[in-house]
Protein backbone atom coordinates (compact mmCIF):
# COMPACT_ATOMS: atom_id res chain seq x y z
CA UNK A 1 0.00 0.00 0.00
CA UNK A 2 2.75 2.22 0.78
CA UNK A 3 4.60 1.75 -2.69
CA UNK A 4 1.15 2.36 -4.36
CA UNK A 5 1.44 5.93 -2.45
CA UNK A 6 4.73 6.29 -3.26
CA UNK A 7 3.87 5.65 -6.85
CA UNK A 8 0.75 7.66 -7.11
CA UNK A 9 2.67 10.84 -5.38
CA UNK A 10 5.82 10.77 -7.62
CA UNK A 11 2.73 10.62 -10.43
CA UNK A 12 1.50 13.98 -9.03
CA UNK A 13 4.82 15.40 -9.06
CA UNK A 14 6.16 14.68 -12.63
CA UNK A 15 2.38 16.13 -13.94
CA UNK A 16 2.47 19.00 -11.44
CA UNK A 17 5.89 20.13 -13.21
CA UNK A 18 4.38 19.45 -16.73
CA UNK A 19 2.22 21.57 -16.01
CA UNK A 20 4.21 24.47 -14.61
CA UNK A 21 6.23 23.47 -18.06
CA UNK A 22 3.35 24.36 -20.09
CA UNK A 23 2.81 27.40 -18.39
CA UNK A 24 5.67 29.37 -18.58
CA UNK A 25 5.85 28.15 -22.32
CA UNK A 26 2.93 29.69 -23.06
CA UNK A 27 4.10 33.09 -20.59
CA UNK A 28 6.75 33.23 -22.35
CA UNK A 29 5.82 33.22 -25.75
CA UNK A 30 3.47 35.84 -24.73
CA UNK A 31 5.78 37.87 -23.42
CA UNK A 32 7.91 37.68 -26.59
CA UNK A 33 4.77 38.16 -28.69
CA UNK A 34 3.80 41.26 -26.91
CA UNK A 35 7.22 42.11 -26.81
CA UNK A 36 7.61 42.18 -30.82
CA UNK A 37 3.96 44.44 -30.76
CA UNK A 38 6.25 46.57 -28.56
CA UNK A 39 9.15 46.80 -30.43
CA UNK A 40 7.27 47.23 -34.30
CA UNK A 41 5.39 50.53 -32.60
CA UNK A 42 8.52 52.01 -31.54
CA UNK A 43 10.21 51.42 -34.97
CA UNK A 44 7.02 53.20 -36.10
CA UNK A 45 7.59 56.46 -33.94
CA UNK A 46 11.64 56.29 -35.22
CA UNK A 47 10.74 55.86 -38.76
CA UNK A 48 7.95 58.84 -38.40
CA UNK A 49 10.57 60.56 -36.90
CA UNK A 50 13.51 60.09 -39.08
CA UNK A 51 10.97 61.16 -42.05
CA UNK A 52 10.13 64.68 -40.89
CA UNK A 53 13.79 65.06 -39.93
CA UNK A 54 14.36 64.11 -43.14
CA UNK A 55 11.92 66.79 -44.51
CA UNK A 56 13.50 69.67 -42.43
CA UNK A 57 17.39 68.35 -43.83
CA UNK A 58 19.17 68.23 -46.88
CA UNK A 59 18.57 64.20 -46.26
CA UNK A 60 17.21 61.89 -49.45
CA UNK A 61 16.28 58.34 -49.93
CA UNK A 62 18.48 56.43 -51.97
CA UNK A 63 15.87 53.26 -51.72
CA UNK A 64 13.05 51.56 -49.98
CA UNK A 65 11.92 48.00 -49.99
CA UNK A 66 8.81 46.38 -49.10
CA UNK A 67 8.77 43.60 -46.86
CA UNK A 68 5.84 41.43 -45.71
CA UNK A 69 4.51 44.45 -43.39
CA UNK A 70 5.94 47.37 -44.04
CA UNK A 71 9.28 49.11 -45.71
CA UNK A 72 12.36 49.61 -45.36
CA UNK A 73 13.76 52.98 -46.18
CA UNK A 74 17.43 53.79 -46.68
CA UNK A 75 18.34 56.87 -46.52
CA UNK A 76 21.56 59.17 -48.06
CA UNK A 77 22.86 59.56 -44.12
CA UNK A 78 23.45 56.43 -43.73
CA UNK A 79 20.49 55.25 -41.57
CA UNK A 80 18.09 52.87 -41.92
CA UNK A 81 14.21 53.07 -40.76
CA UNK A 82 11.73 49.78 -40.75
CA UNK A 83 7.89 50.81 -40.98
CA UNK A 84 5.45 48.05 -39.95
CA UNK A 85 1.91 48.21 -40.89
CA UNK A 86 -1.36 45.89 -39.45
CA UNK A 87 -2.38 43.23 -37.14
CA UNK A 88 0.09 40.96 -35.42
CA UNK A 89 -1.77 37.61 -34.56
CA UNK A 90 -4.55 36.67 -32.40
CA UNK A 91 -2.87 37.85 -28.98
CA UNK A 92 -2.69 41.94 -29.98
CA UNK A 93 -2.84 44.44 -32.75
CA UNK A 94 -0.40 47.40 -33.06
CA UNK A 95 -1.55 50.69 -32.92
CA UNK A 96 -1.26 53.22 -35.88
CA UNK A 97 0.75 55.45 -35.23
CA UNK A 98 0.48 58.85 -37.06
CA UNK A 99 0.98 62.51 -37.14
CA UNK A 100 -1.01 65.70 -37.92
CA UNK A 101 -0.69 69.22 -38.42
CA UNK A 102 -2.43 71.37 -35.66
CA UNK A 103 -1.74 75.34 -35.71
CA UNK A 104 1.34 74.65 -37.92
CA UNK A 105 2.91 71.66 -35.63
CA UNK A 106 3.27 67.95 -36.53
CA UNK A 107 1.80 66.41 -33.52
CA UNK A 108 1.31 62.44 -32.65
CA UNK A 109 -1.81 60.88 -33.27
CA UNK A 110 -2.73 57.32 -32.28
CA UNK A 111 -5.15 55.44 -34.39
CA UNK A 112 -5.72 59.23 -36.39
CA UNK A 113 -6.57 60.61 -32.44
CA UNK A 114 -4.33 63.05 -31.63
CA UNK A 115 -2.24 62.36 -28.25
CA UNK A 116 -2.16 64.28 -25.80
CA UNK A 117 0.26 65.00 -22.57
CA UNK A 118 -2.16 66.55 -20.15
CA UNK A 119 -4.01 69.41 -21.92
CA UNK A 120 -1.16 69.82 -24.43
CA UNK A 121 -0.89 67.97 -28.10
CA UNK A 122 2.28 66.38 -28.37
CA UNK A 123 4.75 67.91 -30.92
CA UNK A 124 7.06 65.49 -33.07
CA UNK A 125 10.93 65.93 -32.14
CA UNK A 126 12.99 67.62 -35.01
CA UNK A 127 9.52 69.06 -36.38
CA UNK A 128 10.36 72.54 -37.48
CA UNK A 129 7.94 75.41 -35.60
CA UNK A 130 7.03 73.46 -32.50
CA UNK A 131 5.59 77.22 -31.28
CA UNK A 132 8.36 76.77 -28.16
CA UNK A 133 7.62 73.58 -27.53
CA UNK A 134 10.25 70.64 -27.31
CA UNK A 135 9.15 67.72 -29.64
CA UNK A 136 8.69 64.26 -27.76
CA UNK A 137 9.37 60.81 -28.69
CA UNK A 138 6.55 58.69 -27.05
CA UNK A 139 7.64 55.28 -25.91
CA UNK A 140 4.72 52.66 -25.95
CA UNK A 141 4.20 49.32 -23.68
CA UNK A 142 1.63 46.65 -23.01
CA UNK A 143 0.47 46.09 -19.60
CA UNK A 144 -2.48 44.19 -18.42
CA UNK A 145 -3.48 44.12 -22.28
CA UNK A 146 -3.85 47.55 -22.59
CA UNK A 147 -1.17 49.98 -24.26
CA UNK A 148 0.54 52.44 -22.56
CA UNK A 149 2.30 55.60 -23.55
CA UNK A 150 4.92 57.65 -21.96
CA UNK A 151 6.64 61.11 -22.88
CA UNK A 152 9.06 61.12 -20.08
CA UNK A 153 11.50 57.74 -21.10
CA UNK A 154 9.46 55.74 -19.34
CA UNK A 155 8.97 57.57 -15.45
CA UNK A 156 5.02 57.85 -16.38
CA UNK A 157 2.76 56.17 -17.87
CA UNK A 158 -0.72 56.87 -19.57
CA UNK A 159 -3.22 54.38 -20.85
CA UNK A 160 -4.14 55.24 -24.03
CA UNK A 161 -7.42 54.02 -24.12
CA UNK A 162 -10.36 53.79 -26.25
CA UNK A 163 -7.99 55.09 -29.28
CA UNK A 164 -6.47 51.89 -29.43
CA UNK A 165 -9.67 50.25 -31.10
CA UNK A 166 -8.60 49.25 -34.34
CA UNK A 167 -5.71 48.80 -37.09
CA UNK A 168 -4.83 49.38 -40.64
CA UNK A 169 -2.53 50.59 -42.91
CA UNK A 170 -0.14 52.95 -40.84
CA UNK A 171 2.02 54.37 -43.88
CA UNK A 172 1.92 53.72 -47.48
CA UNK A 173 4.48 54.72 -49.96
CA UNK A 174 4.21 55.70 -53.53
CA UNK A 175 7.20 57.47 -55.94
CA UNK A 176 7.53 59.66 -58.69
CA UNK A 177 10.80 59.72 -60.64
CA UNK A 178 12.16 62.64 -58.41
CA UNK A 179 10.73 61.29 -55.03
CA UNK A 180 8.97 59.07 -52.00
CA UNK A 181 5.90 59.83 -50.96
CA UNK A 182 5.06 58.66 -47.28
CA UNK A 183 0.75 58.91 -46.86
CA UNK A 184 0.60 58.63 -42.92
CA UNK A 185 -3.05 58.10 -42.00
CA UNK A 186 -5.74 59.05 -44.41
CA UNK A 187 -3.80 62.62 -45.91
CA UNK A 188 -0.83 63.30 -44.20
CA UNK A 189 2.31 63.61 -46.72
CA UNK A 190 5.58 63.46 -46.10
CA UNK A 191 7.62 64.29 -50.01
CA UNK A 192 11.33 63.02 -49.70
CA UNK A 193 13.66 63.72 -52.96
CA UNK A 194 15.24 60.74 -54.19
CA UNK A 195 19.04 60.87 -53.98
CA UNK A 196 20.70 61.64 -57.21
CA UNK A 197 23.99 60.38 -57.53
CA UNK A 198 24.63 62.18 -54.24
CA UNK A 199 23.57 65.51 -55.03
CA UNK A 200 21.19 67.11 -52.84
CA UNK A 201 19.64 70.82 -52.12
CA UNK A 202 17.14 71.89 -49.36
CA UNK A 203 16.38 74.97 -48.28
CA UNK A 204 16.13 75.84 -44.85
CA UNK A 205 14.49 77.91 -42.11
CA UNK A 206 12.42 78.18 -39.03
CA UNK A 207 10.39 80.94 -39.65
CA UNK A 208 10.27 83.58 -42.38
CA UNK A 209 8.35 87.38 -43.08
CA UNK A 210 6.97 87.74 -46.02
CA UNK A 211 6.56 91.49 -46.38
CA UNK A 212 5.56 93.90 -49.52
CA UNK A 213 8.85 95.21 -51.36
CA UNK A 214 11.31 93.85 -48.91
CA UNK A 215 13.75 90.89 -49.19
CA UNK A 216 13.80 87.54 -47.19
CA UNK A 217 16.83 85.55 -46.64
CA UNK A 218 16.54 81.64 -47.06
CA UNK A 219 19.49 79.61 -45.92
CA UNK A 220 20.18 76.53 -47.77
CA UNK A 221 22.06 72.83 -47.38
CA UNK A 222 23.75 71.37 -50.13
CA UNK A 223 24.91 68.07 -50.08
CA UNK A 224 27.29 65.62 -52.81
CA UNK A 225 28.94 68.78 -54.52
CA UNK A 226 32.41 69.61 -55.53
CA UNK A 227 34.20 71.98 -57.01
CA UNK A 228 31.91 72.59 -60.70
CA UNK A 229 28.50 72.68 -58.74
CA UNK A 230 27.11 75.73 -58.72
CA UNK A 231 23.64 76.61 -57.12
CA UNK A 232 20.88 79.04 -59.32
CA UNK A 233 17.64 80.84 -58.57
CA UNK A 234 14.69 81.57 -60.66
CA UNK A 235 11.28 83.46 -59.75
CA UNK A 236 8.00 84.38 -61.06
CA UNK A 237 6.65 87.74 -59.51
CA UNK A 238 9.29 87.50 -57.04
CA UNK A 239 13.32 88.61 -57.49
CA UNK A 240 15.45 85.63 -56.62
CA UNK A 241 19.66 85.78 -56.41
CA UNK A 242 21.48 83.19 -54.75
CA UNK A 243 25.03 83.90 -52.59
CA UNK A 244 26.98 80.43 -52.82
CA UNK A 245 29.09 81.58 -50.57
CA UNK A 246 26.78 82.43 -47.70
CA UNK A 247 24.70 79.13 -49.11
CA UNK A 248 21.61 81.96 -48.69
CA UNK A 249 18.72 82.54 -51.19
CA UNK A 250 17.42 85.76 -51.51
CA UNK A 251 14.41 86.63 -52.43
CA UNK A 252 12.22 89.97 -52.84
CA UNK A 253 8.56 90.03 -52.78
CA UNK A 254 6.75 92.73 -55.27
CA UNK A 255 4.89 95.84 -54.06
CA UNK A 256 1.62 94.04 -53.95
CA UNK A 257 1.96 90.37 -52.62
CA UNK A 258 0.40 87.74 -54.98
CA UNK A 259 1.05 84.04 -55.50
CA UNK A 260 4.61 83.22 -56.89
CA UNK A 261 7.08 80.96 -57.28
CA UNK A 262 10.94 80.44 -56.88
CA UNK A 263 13.12 77.08 -57.78
CA UNK A 264 16.68 76.63 -56.03
CA UNK A 265 18.56 74.32 -58.48
CA UNK A 266 22.15 73.13 -57.83
CA UNK A 267 24.12 71.43 -60.98
CA UNK A 268 27.08 69.31 -60.31
CA UNK A 269 28.77 70.02 -64.01
CA UNK A 270 31.65 67.25 -63.48
CA UNK A 271 28.35 64.88 -64.07
CA UNK A 272 25.63 67.10 -64.84
CA UNK A 273 23.86 66.13 -61.85
CA UNK A 274 21.21 67.91 -61.02
CA UNK A 275 18.51 68.52 -57.98
CA UNK A 276 15.82 71.56 -57.61
CA UNK A 277 13.67 72.44 -55.09
CA UNK A 278 10.17 74.73 -55.92
CA UNK A 279 8.86 76.96 -53.10
CA UNK A 280 5.87 78.33 -53.97
CA UNK A 281 4.18 81.86 -51.98
CA UNK A 282 0.29 81.55 -51.65
CA UNK A 283 -2.37 84.17 -50.29
CA UNK A 284 -4.91 81.13 -50.27
CA UNK A 285 -4.55 79.64 -46.45
CA UNK A 286 -6.24 76.97 -47.46
CA UNK A 287 -2.95 75.78 -49.88
CA UNK A 288 -0.54 76.06 -46.49
CA UNK A 289 1.84 73.19 -47.11
CA UNK A 290 4.37 71.42 -45.02
CA UNK A 291 7.94 70.95 -45.73
CA UNK A 292 8.93 73.72 -47.36
CA UNK A 293 6.47 73.47 -50.73
CA UNK A 294 3.93 76.42 -49.98
CA UNK A 295 4.59 79.34 -47.55
CA UNK A 296 1.18 81.33 -46.88
CA UNK A 297 1.28 85.02 -47.07
CA UNK A 298 -1.98 85.58 -46.56
CA UNK A 299 -1.46 87.61 -43.26
CA UNK A 300 2.39 89.35 -43.60
CA UNK A 301 1.81 90.81 -39.94
CA UNK A 302 2.64 87.16 -38.97
CA UNK A 303 5.46 84.62 -39.00
CA UNK A 304 4.79 82.00 -41.10
CA UNK A 305 6.02 78.65 -40.55
CA UNK A 306 7.31 76.75 -43.85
Amino acid sequence: MRTSIKVLAAAAIVMVCSCNDALKERVDSLEARVAALEAKVQANVDAIEKLVAAGNSAVTINSVRSTDDGYVINFSDGTVATISNGVDGADGSTPVIGVTEIGGVLCWTVNGTPLKNGSDYVPVAGNDGSDGRDGVTPEFKVEDGKWFVSYDNGGTWDDVGAAVTEVGPAITVSETDTEYIFTIGDDMEIRIPKTKAGLALKLVTDKVRIEAGKTTEFGYVLTGADETTHVVAEAQYYTASVDEAGCTVRVTAPESLSKGYVIVKAVRNSDGASFSQYVVFDVNEDAYGIFGSIIWIGNDDEYINW
